[in-house]
């Protein structure tokens, strides 16, 4: 039996692709950092990487669990050079907007098609995003609390690993 739409099926593999996406952009501020010596922040980063991936195998488990079909995309190149640690922030946070919205979209279509499969399942996106976007504004507020001393913020930035 089939729960999913082949529509909601394919936004979710766009999807697949841009979870997996996420995991490359943050490999590429992780990498930023170890090369300048921020060896937390790159921690922290290969760490948020890793939840990335988890997300991507989210959707993938979703859509064969209801009878869909995995269909991977291609990944573009990241950026691998940044010129601060305050640029690293603000390209997070602003990822993680976009993130939000995307899944906010599939959320939106699953209503629309009354998939309820899929907005249940969206439900978590949704909560896990809101804890996303809170964690990439609190490095901006910790970053200027140490008045942008990337030294001293560093050693304040610690994550455990998941």
């Amino acid at each position: 039996m089939v729960l999913i739409s082949k529509e909601i099926n394919e936004i979710m593999n766009a999807q697949i692709m841009k979870e997996l996406g996420s995991a490359y952009i943050y490999l590429g501020i992780s990498t930023w950092a170890e090369e300048k010596s921020l060896h937390n922040m790159a921690k922290w980063f290969n760490a948020q990487a890793k939840e990335e991936y988890t997300h991507a195998e989210r959707f993938v488990n979703y859509i064969i669990e209801t009878g869909g079909h995995v269909e991977y995309q291609t990944i573009d190149g990241v950026k691998t050079d940044f010129e601060s640690v305050e640029d690293c922030i603000k390209a997070t946070i602003e990822h993680e907007e976009y993130i939000t919205g995307e899944i906010k979209k599939i959320l939106e279509k699953a209503m629309e098609l009354k998939e309820y499969e899929a907005i249940e399942m969206l439900q978590w996106f949704i909560k896990e995003q809101i804890e996303e976007e809170a964690q990439s504004n609190e490095l901006m507020t910790t970053y200027i609390l140490f008045r942008k001393n990337d030294a001293l913020w560093d050693q304040h930035l610690h994550r455990d690993e998941e």
